[in-house]
């Protein structure tokens, strides 16, 4: 067999494979739409030495729409990503790929931090969310957005 008959015979088994994902999460994607889908933001978390820094995507989020609850543990951010696209009678997708519904994320936290003393902002459909690190044991609050 030549070099180019593997790559070709590797290129289709590629090709066939993603289309079995595509699949798979087109199927998905329609359950959510049924209803009781609760999808999740992507969201990266780090730590200077000073704070902990969670960013996550919310494209298309208003702030309104979004609620963030602290406690000493962990994280919490969930609301609504409304579908704003015009309803049309027949619509047949070739690709969908964005959630629209309820969200929820879950982030818990991996030292002490200061949630009496965190900064939030949404702009341009990223929430950055900034605490302090080893603050001491608050109780449990629902965080305004600016």
């Amino acid at each position: 067999m030549e070099r180019d008959d593997i790559l070709d015979d590797v290129n289709r088994m590629r090709n066939e494979v993603e289309a079995l994902f595509e699949d798979f999460f087109r199927f998905q994607h329609s359950l959510a739409l049924a209803g009781g889908h609760v999808w999740r933001p992507s969201a990266d978390c780090y730590e200077t030495k000073a704070h902990i820094v969670i960013i996550m995507e919310l494209a298309g989020v208003a702030a309104e729409d979004v609620e963030v609850f602290a406690s000493a543990r962990a994280l919490t951010v969930r609301g609504t990503r409304r579908d704003l696209t015009p309803r049309e009678r027949h619509r047949n997708y070739h690709k969908m790929e964005i959630n629209f519904g309820d969200f929820e994320q879950v982030i818990p936290f991996w030292c002490s931090v200061d949630i009496d003393d965190l900064e939030t902002s949404l702009d341009r459909g990223i929430l950055t969310i900034r605490m302090p690190k080893e603050g001491s044991r608050p109780q449990p609050r629902t965080i305004d957005i600016e």
